[in-house]
């Protein structure tokens, strides 16, 4: 299931661009870090360096209001005993160079991802929590940005334009009207496996905090039932560790299937407008439309990775 990749817009590789290495020499001459040194961990819309035991993170341009979040979360949650990729003391943190946020975490030897258990003990860990003041939302709508992608969504003639439009505005408008007291905790905001994982000690991590917020519990549930019952490449065995482990399954809570329905034409939307940049995956958004507009029935769809 492909929700890290969900903010990408360039092919994942760990083949750096000369662009790529001048930029990672500006971070290391800004912060006395060997660039030579520096190994590529995943470069995409967001660059993973290694250099020792110091990660280099740097984000997509413009962000770094959310890079300063990262960094605000993971020390959070590290002073509430969870534990996180924890910040590099001794280096600056969310320091804008070229317009692109840099943050600086500790390595972790990391040996696999979580298991969706170890995924629930950790998000049943957080919304234990009270919400911080860095993570305080009047009312989170997870829609707000898909609705800006609209008019980037070239691939669509115009009558799929419009129905996508009309679709996302009334889930939007449905979503708006849950009542906001609901719920409320803190949010890790991408609770995929991918975002825990376990060091060779067996102990577990939770990582990238970009999408941290606050809001409706569920909103950290239901990745894994649409592993489950939109792409169809999770077990039932799975979601059923999942939900015990958490001690709560999604679906007895009200308005669990509006927020399915939010989830995955998030997904969709985010496809097409990949798709719009790079038309060879064209097939596979076009699919997730045409799920989401009633062409193949109920779920599963058996959505593929759009990357």
């Amino acid at each position: 299931m492909d929700t890290t990749s969900q903010r990408d817009t360039r092919a994942i590789t760990t083949t750096p661009t000369p662009a790529d290495l001048d930029l990672l020499r500006r971070i290391c001459a800004h912060t006395g870090l060997d660039a030579d040194a520096a190994q590529p961990i995943r470069l995409a819309a967001n660059h993973l360096w290694s250099a020792g035991d110091v990660v280099i993170r740097i984000g997509r341009p413009g962000l770094q209001e959310v890079a300063a979040k990262e960094i605000a979360v993971a020390r959070w949650l590290t002073a509430n005993r969870i534990r996180t990729a924890r910040p590099y003391p001794g280096l600056p943190q969310a320091v804008a160079i070229e317009d692109r946020a840099v943050t600086f975490w500790h390595k972790i030897d990391a040996q696999r991802p979580g298991t969706p258990a170890e995924l629930a003990a950790a998000l049943a860990q957080i919304h234990a929590l009270p919400v911080p003041h860095f993570l305080h939302q009047h009312h989170f709508n997870p829609l707000d940005r898909h609705l800006r992608r609209l008019e980037r969504l070239t691939i669509l003639g115009p009558s799929d334009h419009a129905w996508i439009s009309r679709h996302l505005h009334r889930l939007h408008a449905a979503w708006n009207a849950v009542p906001a007291h609901l719920s409320h905790v803190p949010l890790h905001g991408d609770a995929s496996t991918s975002n825990l994982v376990v060091d060779t000690a067996g102990r577990p991590h939770l990582i990238d905090f970009e999408s941290s917020t606050s809001g409706h519990i569920g909103w950290d549930l239901i990745p894994l039932l649409s592993s489950l019952l939109t792409y169809n490449d999770s077990r039932r065995a799975d979601y059923d560790a999942f939900t015990t482990a958490y001690g709560l399954d999604i679906t007895t809570l009200p308005h669990w299937e509006l927020m399915l329905d939010v989830y995955d034409s998030k997904a969709a939307t985010w496809a097409l407008d990949i798709a719009s940049r790079n038309p060879a995956l064209a097939p596979l958004a076009l699919h997730r439309l045409h799920c989401l507009q009633g062409h193949y029935g109920l779920r599963p769809w058996n959505w593929e990775p759009v990357r």
